[in-house]
């Protein structure tokens, strides 16, 4: 196994430089100094764990935004703004902060700070910061809207599926801005919605037969009372789960929306509830506590295959 130290006094001043020189067949551990890393990372590292000294010391930090100009001469659109992009078979990110600084989504489009297509991945005490489209959770879904509306670096590669499991993370964004086919569970976070343009926290693309994205005993808050939407279907299969979670003043009137899919294939959840919301299914609380156990068994599952 590798691990080196980046930043003030490490092996390395950068991560792209810790990245460059690491060994692939190798398992590799990158320490991060606190302080400021402003640079843009793509990792396609087998295996690789990275650990910064704390949300508030650590801060991972990149600026592109959708709408912005790509050296290409195209805009660089959703998939290439990332501030840190993973694309291997495991990750395990603790003890930091990602966070995109384009800004507002209606001057800069939308603007990555985590884009995560690893296989399994763990993230743990991290802060995940920008407006629209936060956190990108691979797979992309098999086809495109509109020509190449997912440029970028997994374009045209396989669609493999994702395990991942957020776990006391905090993220920060305004319009769809947790999105995509993993199957993800995030436990004891803290989601808010900033601004006065909050829209939707989640926007789940994966298949009826996933798991989708759950959410338990999260607690959800934004700037504005009354304005975050909880989840809309990114495609017709989409599901998400929202079980035991802390909303306060947050929610808006509707929560929950079905976007362009009117087959209403996709599956939504929130548990418990007075009344079940428009749009989310019905569900007893056997079944709550059968997804609950698909959860724990997901999670597991994530934290035996992360072992180095």
């Amino acid at each position: 196994m590798q691990r080196v130290s980046v930043g003030r006094g490490g092996d390395f001043a950068t991560i792209g430089a810790a990245l460059s020189a690491s060994d692939p067949a190798h398992p590799l551990t990158l320490v991060l100094a606190a302080q400021v890393f402003e640079e843009k990372v793509f990792c396609e590292h087998p295996a690789v764990r990275i650990i910064g000294q704390g949300m508030d010391q650590t801060v991972i930090r990149w600026h592109d935004g959708g709408f912005h100009p790509h050296p290409d001469g195209r805009k660089t659109g959703t998939f290439r703004s990332y501030t840190a992009c993973f694309d291997g078979k495991l990750l395990c990110m603790e003890n930091l902060t990602v966070e995109n600084t384009a800004g507002r989504g209606e001057q800069h489009g939308q603007a990555i700070a985590l884009a995560v297509y690893s296989e399994t991945a763990h993230l743990k005490n991290v802060r995940l910061k920008s407006y629209q489209d936060t956190l990108f959770m691979g797979p992309l879904p098999d086809k495109e809207r509109q020509p190449d509306g997912f440029l970028g670096p997994r374009q045209f590669a396989p669609r493999v599926p994702s395990r991942q499991y957020y776990e006391a993370c905090e993220i920060l964004g305004d319009v769809d801005f947790m999105f995509g086919g993993a199957d993800a569970v995030f436990s004891r976070c803290q989601i808010h919605a900033v601004g006065q343009r909050s829209g939707f926290a989640a926007a789940p693309s994966g298949k009826a037969d996933g798991l989708g994205m759950v959410f338990e005993r999260c607690m959800f808050s934004a700037d504005e009372p009354g304005s975050l939407r909880l989840a809309r279907p990114w495609r017709s299969e989409g599901k998400a789960a929202f079980l035991f979670c802390e909303t306060g003043n947050a929610l808006a009137e509707t929560a929950f929306d079905p976007w362009a899919e009117q087959a209403q294939t996709y599956t939504f959840i929130q548990y418990p509830a007075a009344q079940t919301p428009p749009f989310c299914k019905a569900a007893t609380e056997q079944q709550v506590r059968q997804l609950q156990a698909q959860s724990r068994a997901h999670c597991d599952a994530v934290l035996q295959k992360i072992t180095f």
